[in-house]
């Protein structure tokens, strides 16, 4: 299956340019956003795109950007959406959603995953996305009237690690190591969320993975490090294990010292 490895967690939808409605456009993020079962990315839309081709998704909404790295912004009846482009293409869809709202999705969706006092999650692992709604960033985060909604890539453990060649799911286009140019990658899967830095090497290619999983359920450590030396074999260099974080070194070890 190919899809994008990049992906940022987060919405923000202050500091842009205000974008405007257009005359024909949805009343709500929830008419844009819940329209099926499950959270899903619009049809050919997936996370690594361009702007361009979000905009090609969400023709009923009409982005804009103040030039100054800001997320693009469009409106929605009173709500924001928001879609942030950085090198590696499209990083996460989000919204700017009043606390009332949260029912038209519990409705699409159904019931959700509890994280915490506050939010919500849906995964959604036949659609590689994970939606969120919990409280917006800021200094009023958990008072403020309205929420955020964030839908992001989501890798199920099983299938990310379900291989045997040394290699992750997402690596299914070119393999990681050795690769002339990599981005950070972000994820998350039913466990925790994963980051791989590179590490370059000294042929100026990727020759070692600095991999790291948070773990928000420690009863699922044995499994995940088991699924890891599964996927890497010798090739794999523990730096920290404990039950909240484990950092593995895939590759040339020697290249972190």
């Amino acid at each position: 299956m190919r899809f994008a490895i990049w992906v940022a967690v987060g919405v923000c939808a202050c500091g842009s340019k205000q974008a405007d409605r257009a005359p024909d456009g949805p009343a709500n993020a929830a008419a844009v956003f819940a329209t099926g079962k499950a959270p899903a990315l619009p049809a050919g839309l997936r996370f690594g795109a361009t702007i361009d081709d979000v905009k090609k998704a969400f023709p009923q909404l009409s982005f804009q950007n103040d030039g100054r790295g800001d997320p693009w912004q469009a409106k929605a009846g009173d709500d924001t959406i928001v879609a942030e482009e950085r090198g590696q293409g499209l990083i996460y869809l989000g919204a700017s959603i009043p606390r009332d709202e949260v029912a038209a999705f519990t409705k699409a969706w159904g019931p959700s995953k509890k994280d915490g006092e506050e939010t919500q999650t849906w995964f959604s692992p036949q659609q590689h996305v994970v939606a969120s709604i919990g409280p917006e960033d800021g200094p009023r985060a958990g008072r403020s009237e309205r929420v955020a909604l964030r839908l992001e890539l989501y890798v199920p453990l099983a299938e990310l690690l379900g291989r045997t060649d040394g290699r992750l799911s997402i690596e299914s286009d070119r393999p990681l190591l050795g690769a002339s140019d990599m981005p950070r990658v972000r994820l998350t899967t039913d466990v925790g969320s994963l980051v791989v830095d590179p590490v370059i090497g000294r042929d100026g290619n990727v020759g070692a993975l600095d991999v790291v999983f948070r773990i928000d359920d420690p009863t699922q450590h044995d499994d995940l490090v088991a699924r890891l030396r599964h996927v890497y074999g010798k090739d794999l260099t523990t730096r920290r294990d404990d039950a909240h974080a484990v950092e593995v070194i895939v590759g040339d070890a020697s290249l972190l010292r």
